[in-house]
């Protein structure tokens, strides 16, 4: 026999794959075969192998040798295979693309070529086999070829399982951020070749946490869940939705044409995700904010979508809750400044840069101080530009107004003790808290804690919360207003008459007095309808009995207007601007009986 570097030797074969031509051709390459003696020899050594499939193949690519291995791997015997193609066990997509012939040919050049991918039965099942092809060589040249095969389904099974996990939310069965973020990487590369646009939603659910602070981790699971089954059934299959973490999820929303079909879905969420929800048993509410940001309009950089779509969502937490906004580049530049801002909040928290001032409320009828209210202000010098109620906000979207309240009840009893031992006259202080630091069960200890290191007693302090926390705590179910109630102290609303339904709770919420919020204030007594509204507060008020404070009072005619109308008591700018504790000392002992500058 001749190399197979040189002509073809007589009654040899020659392999034409890829790359080769027929004789006359730039290339060829000559396969002498094995002899029928040779492989005789072979085939008791190959069954008895019964773990592996070994076959022998010819230049030709036909089966020589079927083993008793491969009849158990492919459930071909030797008489079905042995004559047949190669092809026989290839995938009908790898025959067409030549899988066979290469596979070949990169053993002759390579010396093995490996063998990794789904195969054929002859029941048309699949079998994902872990093998190799090696050629047969001699002095003469390429004798044939070996193909040795092992069954890897459980092991490739076991890894495309794995995989999945790793990219599905085991709680929802959701997509989760790995394959939201991959999902998206493709969809966003498919759409700007197509020349469209997709959308990213990024939602939040409002007022998870305090669901899962009341009822417990497993009833906020089981919410989670109900929620993931409300979100599927309002998306294509085409797009993908996934939980990010926490209770947030992201829609990637595909093929969108127009921005109304953002709008459509968004607005489909809200409400799907606003009805009430069972849970353990109870009737629970929740609510859904949503950012939008569409690609490639406002951004082709996918980190920079996120983000968009993430501030968007933040905004519509901290303005409205329930409800959708598309995302813009001022949102995802404000979103920058918002990080800095977190973490120069984070650092006024650790080194105490706050301080408290009060605004004095005044007796009406000429009465002198009866309560000061103290408000929370920032000292730290890189969050100048935002206002007290930005740096609450931003403390509660991150998690540090709990540490501020502490330290702001401890500021504010210590004030007052001051106070008392200057010999100013007894007032109460009225300290804001939000619903989430009433439905931490260390509140009340920590409330008397405080009373009792600065000697004070709890008709001292009145405990104010706005009119949506009033129904949050009271939708929660929430028992500490009324412990606080009990043990003396006072509780009012504040803001009144922003909300919507706060009228039909007052009867039955552990309520002492009621503020009148400054929206109303700031038109009267020129606009009738905020008088009209003005005096039924007070009616409704007094009918309960409670008490009633007129916020914002800027006027001589406003402080004129409540006197007449019967309110308790009067708060504003007319009589003094919030103030540090030593300077609210100087004003009470100097000001006029009144109480005004």
């Amino acid at each position: 026999m001749q190399s197979s570097r040189g002509a073809a030797a007589p009654g040899s074969r020659v392999v034409y794959g890829p790359g080769l031509t027929r004789p006359g051709g730039v290339s060829r390459i000559g396969v002498p075969m094995l002899s029928d003696r040779a492989l005789q020899s072979l085939r008791p050594i190959a069954d008895s192998v019964t773990d592996f499939g070994f076959v022998v193949l010819d230049d030709d690519r036909r089966i020589r040798l079927w083993n008793r291995g491969a009849e158990r791997l492919f459930r071909f015997n030797a008489a079905a295979a042995e004559g047949e193609r190669i092809d026989l066990i290839f995938t009908p997509a790898d025959c067409a693309d030549c899988v066979p012939e290469r596979e070949i040919r990169a053993a002759h050049d390579d010396g093995i070529a490996v063998d990794k991918r789904w195969h054929i039965r002859r029941d048309g099942s699949r079998v994902w086999i872990d093998g190799s092809v090696s050629p047969v060589r001699s002095a003469d040249g390429v004798d044939g070829y070996v193909k040795i095969m092992r069954d890897a389904t459980a092991d490739k099974r076991r890894a495309e399982a794995l995989a999945r996990l790793a990219r599905v939310d085991a709680l929802t069965g959701l997509a989760n951020r790995l394959a939201f973020n991959e999902q998206l990487e493709l969809l966003a590369e498919s759409t700007l070749r197509r020349g469209q646009q997709l959308i990213i939603h990024v939602l939040d659910l409002d007022r998870f946490k305090e669901v899962n602070d009341r009822l417990g981790h497993a009833a906020g699971d089981d919410l989670l869940r109900q929620a993931a089954r409300r979100m599927e059934r309002l998306v294509r299959k085409a797009d993908v939705l996934a939980r990010l973490g926490g209770d947030e999820f992201g829609l990637i929303q595909t093929d969108v044409h127009e921005l109304d079909g953002g709008r459509r879905v968004a607005q489909q969420l809200v409400d799907a995700l606003g009805a009430p929800f069972t849970v353990e048993g109870e009737e629970v509410s929740v609510s859904a904010s949503i950012g939008l940001a569409v690609f490639p309009h406002d951004t082709s950089e996918l980190p920079q979508l996120l983000r968009m779509a993430d501030g968007a969502m933040y905004r519509v937490k901290s303005e409205t809750r329930s409800g959708y906004r598309f995302a813009s580049r001022e949102l995802d530049r404000e979103a920058h400044r918002l990080g800095e801002d977190r973490a120069a909040l984070r650092e006024a928290v650790q080194r105490k840069r706050f301080e408290l001032h009060y605004q004095p409320q005044v007796g009406a009828n000429g009465g002198g101080i009866v309560g000061a209210e103290a408000l929370l202000r920032c000292t730290d010098k890189r969050l100048a530009h935002r206002t007290p109620d930005e740096i609450i906000t931003m403390a509660r979207g991150c998690g540090l107004m709990h540490e501020i309240t502490l330290w702001a009840l401890s500021e504010a009893c210590g004030q007052v003790r001051l106070w008392h031992d200057a010999g100013l006259p007894h007032f109460r202080i009225a300290l804001n808290l939000c619903v989430n630091e009433l439905l931490d069960p260390a509140i009340f200890d920590h409330v008397q804690d405080a009373l009792a290191r600065s000697g004070l007693c709890a008709g001292d302090l009145e405990v104010e919360l706005t009119e949506r926390e009033l129904l949050d705590h009271d939708r929660c179910g929430g028992t500490a207003l009324q412990r606080l109630r009990d043990a003396g102290m006072r509780v009012a609303i504040d803001d009144f008459g922003t909300g919507y339904s706060a009228l039909s709770y007052l009867a039955r919420l552990p309520v002492d007095r009621i503020k009148i919020d400054r929206l109303f204030v700031q038109h009267m007594p020129g606009d009738p309808q905020s008088c009209a509204i003005a005096q039924a507060i007070i009616a409704l008020a007094h009918t309960l009995p409670l008490d009633v404070v007129a916020e914002g009072v800027e006027t001589l005619e406003q402080v004129r207007y409540f006197e007449d109308v019967g309110c308790e008591a009067l708060q504003g700018y007319w009589f003094a601007r919030p103030m540090p504790g030593p300077a609210l000392a100087h004003w009470i002992a100097h000001a006029p009986a009144a109480g005004r500058a």
